[in-house]
């Protein structure tokens, strides 16, 4: 089920540097259940970053096999959340799901007191988070065009912590155009509005320690085909077609509140390389 829509705001045809606001919501150190450690700061000689755990992703490229099959558990209707408010308000059943996200880096651009850049969208300000490194890069550089403040960074952020403030309608989470493109948008269409798209394939898994496995979803469509044409490239010919699944962020988030489905968010490579980047130069 693909939907995109229009969005009346353009981050690349901004009327002037007033569009830009900043609040006094800082982002602070946030320890993420033990997985990783997220030291925010806004100079990009600053230190910030995940630990290696996270970094390494559990061996992003080397540990998936073809999923056995097996009946899926359906919860009642009534016995999950109804609604994301909901979700985030059930800390039992959120604070398992965020960490799962948090292991995703999302980036905003800040000022050097780590404060997110707000963007006027005609309802209210709100923060933009980046799923790209570079589409994340790019709106640095026309931040600091159009403010005039040099001193701007970008700083990484868990993607769990930025879902919670896109579903309280104080932050925007920014597709890569690429991303959309892949998912079957339109040539050219604004990334500002539209939904997440993650990918992955139902044939294939990943095994935790205890012996339970789950299916990968990628944030990068590239990560996603290079995991499927592994699996493929073991396959045996009787085995089934390995096909691409698409489903948005929301909707995975949601199935696996519910136990629908058992999912894990893998980060983009590029986005880990950057971090990795810049935790050398602490």
């Amino acid at each position: 089920n693909k939907t995109f829509t229009t969005s009346q705001s353009d981050l690349h045809k901004r009327e002037r540097p007033g569009r830009y606001f900043l609040t006094t919501m800082i982002i602070s150190t946030n320890t993420i259940s033990g997985l990783a450690v997220l030291v925010v700061s806004c100079l990009m000689n600053q230190a910030y970053g995940f630990t290696n755990n996270v970094l390494h992703h559990q061996s992003l490229f080397g540990t998936f096999h073809k999923k056995q099959q097996h009946p899926t558990t359906h919860l009642n209707a009534g016995s999950g959340p109804t609604s994301l408010e909901d979700l985030l308000s059930n800390e039992k059943m959120w604070e398992p799901l965020k960490t799962e996200l948090d292991a995703v880096p999302v980036f905003c651009c800040a000022n050097e007191q780590g404060q997110p850049m707000q963007y006027n969208m005609g309802a209210g300000n709100v923060a933009f988070f980046f799923c790209d490194i570079d589409y994340a890069k790019d709106e640095l550089e026309k931040a600091k065009k159009d403010t005039g403040l040099d001193t701007l960074g970008l700083a990484p952020v868990p993607l769990g912590q930025a879902f919670e403030l896109a579903c309280r309608q104080q932050a925007v989470i920014i597709p890569s155009e690429k991303s959309l493109k892949a998912a079957g948008a339109p040539e050219g269409i604004n990334p500002v509005g539209q939904q997440i798209p993650l990918f992955g394939c139902d044939d294939i898994a990943q095994k935790r320690s205890d012996g339970t496995s789950f299916t990968p979803l990628f944030i990068d469509n590239a990560d996603a085909e290079k995991i499927i044409q592994q699996a493929a490239d073991m396959a045996t010919e009787d085995g089934p077609d390995l096909e691409m699944k698409i489903l948005p962020l929301v909707q995975a988030v949601r199935m696996v509140a519910t136990n629908e489905e058992d999912y894990t968010f893998v980060p983009p490579e590029k986005s880990m390389d950057y971090l990795r980047m810049l935790n050398a130069l602490e």
